[in-house]
């Protein structure tokens, strides 16, 4: 009783209030040490979602040297899922997901089906001039069109397509700075350029019958840098390089950095549509620019080059086939305004920078 008596007593007692800390007390809460334990205490904060990153781009030709570094550039921003007839070879970040698969096969379907694609980079391409001309029609130009035809379907809104200058042809009565407007006139004797031909006049004509989805098709010159590998890069890191007697055409060069960089610029502006050409600053003649890249020049009459070429060519001793000896001969060269106005495209590399990368790409 006398228990319960004393426990219901302490429990009426009202509760003391806690002593106030002293003025020393509060100047050390105060002081940044105390402030900066307080803040490690704290649980960190969450990093912002990037701009962007909820939406999916799907490249196509992920595993070649010019996919690879669009997917890199690209993964700052958005998820980035490729497909391609080639694997991915050497690290890859692990926010990319690629995976060898041929774009004109059934099975290429099924990345659309899965989540929704926001924009598709169409860079699958085949270059090997020395591939079946049936093996590259049908993953160059049926290719395209299967993507294109899972594009309508399955209603992208962007689609980037990369095509090549060299559609313009290398002609004697070529005006300078060729523009988006110019006529293709490059020969079609040629397998690989007339499948691009093909590609780029497919894509033109389903860009303009499909006005609700914006699509860029870009249009670079020769691209270059130290790891792709082309005809152009394959001459030019020659030791010693054929060139035709009394020729000396301009020649116009971008950097494979700087060709992703248009790319992904194509992807993140909003408004971007249209046919681009693409081509790092600055115009060099031919002779200049094999010397720049390490190289020294051999001149012949030019009936024996293509006569010599269309021999060595099958043999595999020759950097060139000979129809593109032409470009050799007569200069195509592009105006990039339009790039520069609808994407606020500028090249990062200096041309000689451009052209000395491919010798850094040798050693």
């Amino acid at each position: 009783m006398d228990d319960a008596k004393k426990q219901a007593g302490e429990e009426g007692k009202p509760a003391e209030t806690p002593a106030r800390p002293s003025r020393a007390a509060a100047r050390k809460s105060r002081s940044p040490a105390a402030k900066a334990e307080r803040r490690s205490r704290q649980p960190a904060a969450r990093p912002s979602r990037t701009p962007g990153r909820h939406r999916t781009v799907l490249i196509t030709g992920i595993g070649r040297q010019i996919g690879r570094i669009v997917a890199k550039r690209l993964d700052r921003s958005f998820d980035v899922i490729g497909i391609g007839q080639r694997e991915w070879v050497g690290s890859r970040p692990e926010s990319i997901n690629a995976s060898p698969v041929a774009l004109e096969r059934n099975l290429a379907e099924d990345y659309f089906r899965r989540q929704p694609i926001d924009t598709v980079v169409h860079l699958e391409y085949v270059h090997s001039p020395r591939m079946p001309a049936e093996e590259r029609h049908r993953i160059n130009v049926v290719g395209t069109m299967r993507i294109l035809d899972f594009c309508h379907k399955y209603r992208v809104k962007k689609v980037v397509i990369l095509s090549t200058a060299h559609i313009y042809g290398a002609l004697h009565d070529n005006h300078p700075y060729l523009d988006e407007e110019d006529p293709v006139r490059a020969g079609q004797d040629y397998a690989a350029l007339r499948h691009m031909i093909e590609i780029d006049t497919y894509a033109r004509s389903w860009m303009y019958r499909f006005r609700d989805v914006k699509t860029v098709i870009l249009r670079p010159c020769n691209i270059i840098g130290p790891t792709i590998r082309n005809s152009m890069t394959r001459y030019l890191g020659r030791t010693l390089c054929p060139t035709l007697l009394g020729f000396d055409p301009m020649m116009q060069f971008v950097h494979e950095e700087d060709l992703a960089e248009a790319v992904a610029l194509a992807v993140e502006r909003p408004g971007a549509a249209g046919i681009l050409n693409v081509a790092g600053d600055g115009v060099i003649p031919l002779s200049h620019a094999v010397r720049e890249a390490g190289g020294r020049c051999v001149p012949f009459p030019h009936p024996l080059v293509y006569a010599s070429v269309r021999l060595l060519w099958p043999l595999g001793l020759t950097a060139l086939p000979s129809p593109e000896i032409d470009y050799l001969m007569y200069s195509c060269i592009v105006s990039t305004r339009r790039a520069g106005r609808e994407l606020g495209f500028r090249p990062r590399y200096s041309l000689l920078e451009t052209l000395r990368s491919v010798r850094a790409g040798r050693r």
